[in-house]
């Protein structure tokens, strides 16, 4: 990264996906712009901050046997960010397969969104957010593109993700997405905890 004031060489950021290094680049630049030269910045806090980072509900490994990944995007653009990194997971292991859980907020693009993530998927599950705003299990099946695999169709999230990691086996890649609320609620159940969603 080269900023205002200093060139940093070698940075490492915590956070998974390419578009995050990106992101990091940028924090660091707008970091110099905004505080030099009242503030002088030290690399090795720099340094430290991107290796510490950390963005929960984002390319956020929960578990490894499956994988269990979150990702709370819920855009087109995101879901394109994301599709690369799932490329990219899926390419690590021979006959690995994605079961893609999915739940969104009705005024979200379902369709471009599910467009650019469910050729990836071998399994797709649709599910419901525990919110007003959520969209149908009816709409994001309206919405999915025409796949060569059936998309499962399950109200509760509870029920969506004990079907995901019934159907996964120890190499398989689950990925939840669409919503950071789906995230924070399979993140509550894999805790052990009742999601309650702070809605504003």
């Amino acid at each position: 990264v080269i900023g205002i004031d200093q060139q940093y060489v070698n940075l490492y950021c915590a956070l998974e996906g390419e578009h995050q290094a990106v992101n990091a680049a940028c924090a660091v630049a707008l970091l110099e712009a905004c505080v030099m030269p009242r503030i002088r910045i030290l690399e090795r806090a720099v340094r430290q901050g991107l290796a510490q980072v950390s963005w929960p509900g984002r390319l956020e490994r929960l578990r490894r046997h499956p994988e269990i990944l979150c990702d709370g995007a819920h855009n087109p653009a995101a879901a394109d960010c994301l599709k690369i990194h799932l490329q990219a997971r899926l390419s690590e292991e021979k006959g690995r397969r994605l079961i893609l859980m999915v739940g969104m907020m009705q005024d979200k693009n379902l369709s471009a969104f599910l467009k650019a993530l469910t050729p990836l998927a071998d399994v797709v599950i649709l599910t419901r957010i525990k919110s007003s705003k959520a969209a149908t299990v009816r709409a994001l099946k309206e919405a999915l593109p025409v796949i060569a695999r059936p998309a499962y169709e399950r109200e509760a999230p509870e029920a969506a993700f004990d079907l995901a990691t019934g159907l996964a086996s120890d190499n398989d890649l689950i990925c939840v997405t669409g919503s950071l609320f789906l995230v924070g609620h399979v993140k509550s159940l894999m805790a052990g905890r009742t999601y309650e969603p702070v809605l504003g």
